[in-house]
């Protein structure tokens, strides 16, 4: 796909994003399942101890019980947390890298992918984190202010008229916070295969992807939308089978059957949701990566970029920041008129610059290296002395 680099319709990219995933599932699926699997093991952890307590302790539950199972879930959670971040945010990057390969011909490997990632591997959990606190810290706060705002309009209002205008200020404020999180997701969404491919650190990533999606974010919004319609399609298919199933043993039906059943059915929908996960994430992943060099394609001329590479031409280098000034020079203010002097020169352009002031020429070769030769003498020897007219 590498000859064909134009700007492509959703269709096309929703074409691609299918060939490639049928042409490499398994490596697709092996990077995306290592998440899948911390999130399983993560659920046993936590709620199996439990389960298994309550499906085989017959009467009510006790609430101390309850309480001391709540604390070990809760110190459990704290500590697959960071297990959980970690490995969800290597492999988006693992599969932004793999699908980057596979884009261009390359063959993809799972324990390649997700080394060629590792050294680079807290800036892709930063990233994670930050996109995180974007997309969800301001939403948490407008939920608490929604809630200072319900207690508020609950004690002031004492008529039906204050309750409708509670309601309808509380409507208006959620439908904010939901627009506020589907715009902040869609123009941080291209901040992987950007950090990845480019090597940016993350707050660039996520500057550059916001620039980046201009003109793309229904598009994008579209393929969220049409993964999110999938995963959770084959997921509700999924589970009503394995519960129509669990349903069809015989003796299921018996009073003393149901906890085991109850817990059955939770294994089986929680199981359903993570391999469901791992079997859809591919096409969010490879789908962003595909927009990602369709939008450089379509903003920057990454396929001129391209075919000048692959005919051997040179593409120009990107212009380089000047050097900071040094320490013992950042009071000089010379060095501040030099840097402003070097700027203007470089963004002018090469037709308007004044040529070279020329170079003398010295047909003696000595002639030529003499001011060398001078500046090199020891002090202490003097200087010889000029010739007097008429010495001779």
């Amino acid at each position: 796909m590498r000859d064909e680099l134009r700007p492509l319709s959703f269709g096309e990219v929703l074409d691609r994003t299918i060939t490639l995933y049928r042409s490499r599932f398994l490596a697709f699926l092996g990077i995306s399942a290592v998440p899948t699997v911390a999130l399983i093991a993560v659920v046993v952890v936590i709620g199996l101890p439990g389960g298994i307590t309550r499906v085989f302790t017959p009467g009510p539950a006790q609430p101390q019980a309850i309480a001391g199972f709540m604390v070990i879930a809760a110190v459990a959670f704290l500590l697959a947390l960071p297990l959980v971040i970690g490995t969800t945010s290597l492999a988006y990057a693992a599969l932004c890298h793999a699908a980057g390969l596979a884009y261009f011909g390359n063959p993809i490997t799972i324990r390649g992918s997700y080394k060629s990632v590792w050294k680079r591997g807290w800036h892709y959990v930063w990233l994670y984190i930050l996109i995180a606190l974007i997309a969800g810290g301001v939403p948490f706060a407008a939920f608490m202010l929604m809630e200072v705002v319900t207690v508020a309009l609950a004690f002031l209002a004492k008529d039906t008229a204050g309750a409708v205008l509670g309601g309808v200020i509380l409507f208006l404020l959620f439908a904010a916070i939901v627009v506020y999180v589907i715009l902040a997701l869609l123009r941080m969404s291209l901040a992987y295969p950007i950090c990845v491919t480019e090597r940016v650190s993350a707050w660039a990533a996520v500057k550059r992807s916001n620039a980046l999606t201009q003109g793309s974010r229904g598009r994008i919004f579209l393929m969220f939308l049409l993964v999110l319609v999938i995963s959770w399609g084959v997921s509700t298919i999924i589970s009503l089978m394995a519960m129509i199933c669990i349903f069809l043993i015989p003796g299921a039906n018996k009073p003393g059957h149901l906890p085991i059943l109850i817990a059955s059915a939770y294994f089986v929908s929680y199981a359903a949701q993570f391999i469901v996960q791992a079997l859809i994430q591919p096409l969010l992943g490879i789908s962003l990566t595909l927009f990602y060099y369709d939008q450089r394609v379509r903003l920057e001329g990454f396929d001129i970029e391209w075919m000048m590479q692959a005919a051997g031409l040179t593409v120009p280098a990107p212009p380089q920041p000047l050097p900071d000034p040094m320490p013992w020079m950042a009071a000089d203010g010379r060095f501040a008129a030099v840097q402003a002097e070097m700027a203007a020169v470089a963004q002018q352009p090469t037709a308007d610059r004044a040529p070279p002031a020329p170079v003398e020429s010295h047909s003696d070769p000595e002639a030529m290296h003499a001011p060398l030769a001078a500046d090199s003498a020891s002090p202490s020897v003097d200087p010889p002395q000029p010739a007097v007219e008429g010495a001779l």
